[in-house]
């Protein structure tokens, strides 16, 4: 893993919780679960791609869960606070709390399903490399 990754997902104990485990989830289920805008769009909006990069507006609401998705190697800019579970595959859920106006790099993330447990909407930008 990259040490840039790696030290990010350090930065609080839910949030290396959360980036371990999803990075370490079998690659095969990453090729299985469809990509997020694609799977649900309700939540995740393609703003604007290239040959590069995809840029994806995500907008949970309170309560909202989405479907089984997938990531390519992402930038993600936390717009309000929000208070996600990550329900994985193999029967794991992980909770996490993310600060408006932080971010953090994310490997690819395979196959898992994501709830606003708060009782705000939660909205984030993801910019996705191809």
């Amino acid at each position: 893993m990259n040490k840039l990754i790696a030290m990010d997902c350090r930065s609080n104990l839910k949030t290396g919780l959360l980036c371990a485990a999803l990075v370490a989830a079998p690659l095969a289920l990453a090729e299985e679960a469809p990509p997020s805008y694609n799977a649900f769009p309700d939540v995740y909006k393609l703003v604007q791609e290239n040959e590069h990069f995809r840029v994806i507006e995500a907008t949970w609401q309170p309560g909202q869960k989405d479907v089984m998705h997938s990531h390519l190697p992402a930038v993600i800019y936390w717009i309000t606070d929000c208070q996600l579970s990550a329900d994985l595959p193999d029967g794991k859920r992980i909770d996490g709390t993310q600060k408006a106006g932080t971010s953090r790099i994310n490997a690819a993330v395979p196959g898992h399903v994501a709830t606003n447990m708060g009782k705000n909407t939660c909205k984030a930008l993801l910019v996705e490399r191809k």
